[in-house]
């Protein structure tokens, strides 16, 4: 090579292959604000964050968790979550569907009437 650069110009030729190293991406865990409380009471102003985000406010019981956020107004709204205990399946034979089982009373009805209207015609024909 020459001191003063190269005479060839392989100098771009060699810079459009260098091999790209990736780089490792960094990901920032979200931080979420806020802290474990006894009750709702509990919460002052000062700590809900004044960042546009929710703080969050679970109860030591685990019975609620409470959001909170500053409004537009001024003013701080609060969102329950509670857990909800899901409702026992039927048990069979009780009232699983009201509809459906006014449907089927009908239909049960609708079907002893043909039944019995044919014993009745078989009875009034003469027998051969």
């Amino acid at each position: 090579m020459y001191q003063y650069g190269n005479p060839y110009g392989y100098q771009g030729f060699q810079q459009a292959y260098q091999q790209q190293v990736p780089q490792p991406v960094v990901s920032q865990q979200p931080r979420l604000s806020g802290r474990t409380v006894q009750s709702l009471m509990d919460v002052t102003p000062s700590d809900v964050a004044m960042d546009g985000g929710t703080s969050w406010f679970p109860a030591a019981d685990g019975s609620a968790v409470w959001a909170k956020a500053w409004t537009p107004d001024g003013t701080i709204r609060t969102t329950v979550y509670a857990p909800v205990t899901p409702e026992p399946a039927p048990v069979q034979g009780e009232a699983a569907n009201p509809v459906l089982d006014a449907i089927l009373e009908r239909l049960t009805a609708i079907e002893a009437a043909v039944t019995k209207g044919k014993k009745r015609k078989e009875a009034d024909e003469p027998a051969d």
